[in-house]
């Protein structure tokens, strides 16, 4: 940010081009945080809750989507709360919103997707700490204001995984280690959610709250108490995956049936101009990949490539695979 960094109006920041107005969006948060301006909005968006989910579940409705929630642990508290979501595709949010039904603050890293559009003043109506993902003082920002969110009793909407997972035999992708600083330092629970979406059809589980001193008493290794919350998100998937029990006959074309699921997952959100927001490629990018992690589609990537031949046949071989 520059030092002489002056923050513009609303309608003055609406005629800056896009290019100039994430700029500007990013400094802004930056000085919100150096100059320790307080949050605004937190007490309105509470009031205003009610009706920011009925337009939500209208939407849903419209889009003739249907929603299931299939267990709800959570144990009522006086504490801010951090909804830990897994993350499949681009109506997490507002799924989550009307299942949870708690007022709660989104954490985005994708600000220039919804920048100056209606998907953006949703946002912006519920409340949403943006993150510029690939700067890391942003990323300090936006922590610093998650933290600072959830100390003035703010609730937060997290994704800790950082992209959809459209793997096909990943239940849950492993997670960025960010939620469980935020947690640390706000004295926040963590409430794991799992959502599954089958077509328009959507099923949510809801798991019990993970308070901060639990935390401090499983681990003070990072490692393992994302671990521990990526194994609690794991559980609360195969309560939903054995909610819907596939047959061997109904999976027969299992490669195509998962690449045109991943094709209508990157169709979801698309720009003005109908071009997807998101490729495979930036879907794998985005993934955080511990190093003693190798993914099948990695591992078996190179065969892609292997002209047979008589030497190399042996490669293509079924049992290998």
């Amino acid at each position: 940010m520059k030092k002489d960094f002056v923050p513009l109006g609303f309608f003055k920041r609406l005629k800056l081009n896009n290019s100039d107005y994430a700029v500007h969006m990013k400094n802004l948060r930056e000085y919100n945080i150096l100059n320790n301006i307080p949050l605004k909005g937190l007490g309105m968006r509470k009031t205003f809750f009610p009706l920011v989910r009925f337009g939500v579940k209208v939407a849903r409705l419209l889009n003739k989507h249907t929603l299931e929630i299939i267990g709800d642990k959570r144990i009522a508290t006086e504490r801010p709360c951090i909804f830990a979501v897994t993350h499949v595709g681009k109506f997490d949010i507002e799924r989550v919103f009307e299942a949870c039904n708690t007022s709660c603050w989104i954490f985005n890293g994708d600000p220039e997707t919804v920048y100056r559009n209606f998907d953006g003043f949703s946002l912006f109506t519920s409340g949403v700490i943006h993150i510029d993902t690939e700067s890391k003082n942003d990323r300090k920002v936006a922590t610093k204001t998650a933290i600072k969110l959830l100390k003035s009793g703010g609730n937060l909407m997290f994704f800790p995984e950082g992209i959809w997972n459209v793997e096909p035999s990943i239940p849950v992708l492993p997670l960025y280690g960010g939620i469980v600083d935020i947690a640390s330092r706000s004295n926040a629970d963590i409430i794991p959610v799992a959502i599954e979406q089958y077509g328009n059809h959507f099923q949510i589980n809801i798991g019990q709250n993970i308070k901060a001193e639990d935390l401090q008493r499983i681990s003070d290794s990072k490692y393992e108490l994302l671990c521990f919350l990526r194994d609690e998100l794991a559980k609360l998937k195969w309560e939903i995956f054995e909610k819907n029990p596939a047959n061997r006959s109904d999976i027969k074309d299992a490669d195509e049936i998962h690449q045109k699921r991943v094709e209508s997952k990157l169709h979801e959100w698309v720009d003005k101009n109908g071009k997807p927001y998101y490729n495979e490629e930036i879907l794998k990018i985005r993934q955080y990949k511990p190093k003693n992690i190798t993914y099948y589609s990695d591992a078996f990537s190179h065969l892609k490539n292997i002209k047979p031949n008589l030497t190399n046949a042996f490669l293509l071989d079924a049992r290998l695979v």
